[in-house]
């Protein structure tokens, strides 16, 4: 009995561990523009709701999605969803915000690969933009007597540099 405990304790430690060391270079969910599909998306978190530009929101017990998928290849199409020589229903962007706040340091990025950016950000925050992957991470400061956190408050998750030039439709296309 004692040992069938262990395990189960030993099995939670090793699902833990696996959750924290998940990068946000990797997604949410795993979830990356111009590589996961709409398939995908309702997979991790259920049917969303469309509305009537054609975007599709999710609500989760821990965030608030919001995505934005391909319709068409190759064809001048509203908000862009045509620009890209992809399969209709890959993710273009989509955004994640957390229902609450988590502390910065609580999330796994490569901060070498990430630069600070306080122009237009509101007082007590900034983004922290990607060099390489499209991906932007919204900060929050909260002060209280005792200290001031940084607080991890949403995401961006565009395609990169790379992606968007390997996979743009060409002029006349």
């Amino acid at each position: 009995m004692r040992i069938e405990a262990l395990r189960v304790v030993a099995l939670v430690i090793a699902l833990v561990c696996s959750c924290v060391a998940q990068s946000i270079e990797n997604g949410i969910d795993g979830i990356l523009p111009l590589v996961s599909t709409k398939e995908d998306v309702e997979k991790a978190f259920g049917k969303g709701q469309r509305d009537s530009d054609g975007f599709y929101f999710f609500r989760t017990t821990r965030a608030f999605l919001r995505f934005d998928f391909s319709t068409h290849r190759c064809e001048e199409v509203p908000f862009g969803r045509g620009n890209f020589d992809v399969p209709p229903g890959t993710v273009l962007f989509y955004t994640y915000n957390p229902n609450e706040a988590k502390p910065l340091s609580s999330i796994s990025y490569n901060k070498e690969q990430y630069y600070e950016d306080r122009s237009g950000s509101a007082k007590g925050g900034f983004t922290l933009i990607s060099k390489d992957n499209g991906i932007r991470i919204g900060v929050q400061e909260q002060i209280t007597p005792e200290k001031t956190e940084w607080f991890f408050v949403g995401a961006l998750f565009r395609f990169s540099k790379e992606q968007r030039d390997r996979f743009r439709c060409m002029e006349g296309s």
